[in-house]
């Protein structure tokens, strides 16, 4: 019952994840690396998650240069990719709502 309990948390269908939900109905194939993951539904909504992940991203990506930790330096420029897409991504769903409630103006001109 223990283990039903703490999988249900963290797998299954519309599981909460940072910046949406998780549309993967079993145990992640990716490792839980969610930002950028063709299984996740942006929210827009919750843009100030990606937004943090991507301040956070930076500040991280400074340490490991400082470092000379080349891999984790790679690995945080990825997220950082990762997260400008899945802004724009919100963005793109934002003008898509918008623009769906925009009734155009027909004008029928009739030849002279």
């Amino acid at each position: 019952q223990r283990q039903w309990e703490e999988a249900k948390l963290q797998v299954g269908t519309l599981a909460k994840v940072p910046g949406g939900d998780c549309t993967c109905h079993a145990v992640c194939p990716y490792s839980y690396v969610c930002t950028g993951c063709v299984y996740k539904i942006p929210d827009p909504a919750r843009r100030e998650e990606i937004v943090e992940q991507k301040q956070w991203a930076l500040i991280r990506y400074e340490q490991v240069k400082r470092r000379g930790m080349g891999p984790e330096t790679v690995k945080m420029q990825a997220l950082i990719q990762r997260c400008d897409t899945e802004l724009e991504e919100m963005k793109l769903i934002e003008e898509y709502r918008t623009d769906e409630h925009n009734q155009p103006e027909l004008r029928i001109e009739t030849g002279k």
